[in-house]
């Protein structure tokens, strides 16, 4: 499912550089992708083991298989539309709130490896290149949530 496009907070429009960030998370993935560091299925598909683990989603949705499905698809939405304000901010104070906020919901739906990318780019202040190892570790939740469907 393909996120929307929300409008730019500080023009209130869908504005250019809302779209040039879009384009640099894709960009990044797509590159990811050509250059062979990750590929759903083949060789390196076992990047994907335990990209999830679902054993704590599990206890932290009470168990509840349908609120896990919730939690999964706000995930999957909510960071992509996180990775592009990263991919445009202009402030310490934003990236830090940024990557903060991914480490979190990392952490809270068990995608251990993404939360540790994104501490490493929350202490990593304004890094663009940290945003490329957050879009992989990313890619790689999003294609585990895909293949392993509750």
């Amino acid at each position: 499912m393909k996120a929307p496009i929300k409008n730019c907070r500080q023009c209130r429009t869908v504005c250019s550089h809302l779209l040039a960030a879009r384009l640099t998370v894709w960009w990044i993935l797509a590159r990811t992708i050509r250059n062979g560091l990750f590929q759903v299925n083949g060789p390196m598909s076992t990047n994907l083991a335990q990209a999830v683990d679902y054993a704590h989603l599990k206890i932290q949705a009470a168990e509840d298989v349908n609120v896990m499905r919730e939690v999964l698809q706000l995930f999957l939405v909510h960071t992509e539309q996180v990775l592009e304000q990263l991919a445009s901010a202009s402030d310490e104070k934003a990236w830090r709130q940024l990557t903060h906020t991914l480490k979190g919901s990392a952490r809270g739906i068990g995608a251990f490896s993404f939360a540790d990318a994104a501490a490493i780019a929350e202490r990593a202040i304004l890094d663009k290149h940290k945003l490329d190892a957050l879009v992989f570790e990313f890619a790689k939740a999003k294609a585990y949530i895909a293949s392993h469907p509750l």
